[in-house]
């Protein structure tokens, strides 16, 4: 649905069906460092954390967390970051 490149270097992309699901502009997804954490089911952001420390050490990570969408409900998604 997206693929946010961290580095600063390369593109952005998030799908038009991820701004419908979430609820929020493009813009913001891509510019709010903060955005996706907020986002996170309270219960999974110890997940997220783990997630970022491995990416930060290996440079890689996945897992599975909780979502909040447009609707406030909240839906599951599987991160991969490399």
């Amino acid at each position: 649905i997206f693929s946010i490149d961290l580095t600063g270097q390369g593109n952005h992309y998030v799908s038009r069906s991820a701004r419908a699901l979430f609820g929020e502009t493009m813009e913001a997804q891509l510019t709010d460092a903060g955005f996706w954490t907020q986002q996170t089911h309270p219960e999974d952001l110890a997940i997220r954390r783990e997630g970022e420390k491995m990416l930060s050490a290996t440079g890689k990570a996945e897992f599975a967390i909780r979502i909040k969408d447009g609707r406030g409900g909240y839906r599951w998604m599987y991160e991969r970051h490399h």
